[in-house]
């Protein structure tokens, strides 16, 4: 007994989201612009490179019809959320956790 396509590209979107954290945490660590030692991208290049792999596993699955593209990348959605963000990035900068340039 397998696993349907669906359950396999949910599986991929997993893993893309954990290699895009990996690099984040990565990059929180040593800075976008970092490169380690022998690796010919910046922390930064490779974290649009994971997130280009999650986007296309994103769009795979809305292909297939698992997903709906209009309700992910809605602007409303987008608008919302950057509200939210910063919302509590200047609760965090009023506290004096977040530090402005």
């Amino acid at each position: 007994m397998g696993i349907t396509i669906e359950q396999h590209l949910l599986t991929k979107l997993s893993e893309e989201c954990s290699e895009v954290i990996k690099e984040v945490c990565k990059s929180i660590i040593h800075g976008l612009d970092d490169y380690e030692p022998n690796q010919s991208l910046s922390n930064k290049e490779k974290i649009q490179n994971e997130l280009a792999d999650l986007l296309t596993i994103v769009d795979m699955l809305c292909e297939h019809g698992s997903l709906n593209s209009a309700e992910i990348f809605a602007s409303e959605k987008k608008d919302a959320k950057s509200e939210k963000v910063l919302k509590w990035m200047n609760y965090s900068i009023q506290n004096g956790i977040t530090k402005q340039p």
